[in-house]
């Protein structure tokens, strides 16, 4: 469910003091002249878009920062892999002396996986997608880019070694290890969403079927597994005592990897471990940074706590 304190006006409020000039009338103005009236916001805001509905057949027209904007290529990938689980995307510039970059979005259905709760059912569906989804991204795989350095992970893994607790200290140390095995073969590399988070994916709040995958700004080509970080949010829940599995998460997980072998066929045993090794760099990743005015930098208690106990769950969990 949607966090209790989540307060649209507020959220629409920070977004444009962090992005003046441009004022949400400008933004309504623009895309009544590109679609027509009626204009709605969406529920749920993104940190750095503001999202509207416009138009009588309501189309998704999003102003982003320049810090998220859209890569053409990316969008056109995603719809190329993913076909009806992503949206078609179109550029339509700059607003508000380059403040904000304009798209018009598809509007794919469904609602935010965070608006809804389902039982177990309905549960099973949204994580039987979810398997799909990344089996189309193993299936169509992508070469390497030559930008993709072993170095770069192993920096940042250096990072977190010096600053996370101690029960963390033989997670990350074993990832530095084997990225030698991630990197020093030819495993696949793949479209990688990049924020696989339980606001950017659509369910059908009938069935639980997964029905998109939106915000594509971090999407990039990666070690296939990388955001398998994103399967998690599906096992488990968050409160004030930290992060909880699922009674039935082992079910879950169980059958999101029935799915997906059954969609990719076979695989190698090599490729099994090298696809573990990627989902466990990709959750530390993940979770063991944080922005800070505009600076990645390792979590903290202070700065993180969800986060470090989502992380200490999972490798619990083993």
């Amino acid at each position: 469910m949607l966090p209790r304190q989540y307060d649209l006006s507020a959220e629409v409020t920070q977004f444009f003091e962090d992005h003046a000039p441009a004022t949400p009338q400008q933004c309504d103005a623009f895309a009544i002249n590109l679609l027509g009236e009626p204009v709605k916001r969406v529920p749920i805001q993104g940190q750095f878009s503001y999202t509207l509905l416009a138009g009588l057949e309501p189309t998704i027209v999003q102003f982003r920062s320049p810090k998220s904007q859209l890569d053409p290529k990316m969008t056109s990938l995603a719809k190329s892999v993913h076909s009806k689980l992503a949206a078609k995307t179109k550029s339509y510039g700059v607003m508000a002396d380059d403040s904000l970059f304009v798209y018009v979005i598809e509007r794919l259905p469904g609602v935010s996986y965070i608006t809804v709760s389902f039982g177990i059912e309905k549960q099973m569906n949204t994580v039987v997608g979810l398997a799909r989804f990344f089996a189309a991204s193993w299936i169509k795989a992508q070469p390497r880019p030559e930008t993709l350095l072993q170095s770069n992970y192993d920096r940042k893994l250096e990072q977190l070694s010096k600053s996370m607790p101690p029960y963390l200290t033989l997670a990350i140390l074993t990832a530095r290890t084997e990225l030698d095995l991630l990197f020093g073969s030819d495993f696949r590399c793949a479209l990688c969403h990049g924020d696989l988070n339980e606001m950017n994916l659509l369910v059908d709040e009938e069935t639980g079927d997964l029905t998109g995958v939106i915000d594509w700004a971090e999407a990039s080509i990666q070690p296939f597994g990388l955001s398998l970080w994103g399967l998690e949010t599906l096992l488990g829940f968050s409160d004030k005592d930290g992060w909880h599995y699922y009674g039935a998460s082992n079910s879950l997980e169980e059958a999101f990897w029935t799915t997906f072998h059954y969609e990719v066929g076979s695989i190698s045993e090599d490729d099994k471990k090298l696809i573990d090794i990627s989902r466990r760099v990709g959750v530390l990743l993940r979770y063991g940074f944080i922005w800070i005015n505009g600076v990645e930098r390792p979590v903290t208690e202070q700065t993180g706590l969800d986060s470090l106990l989502r992380l200490q769950a999972f490798f619990q969990k083993g």
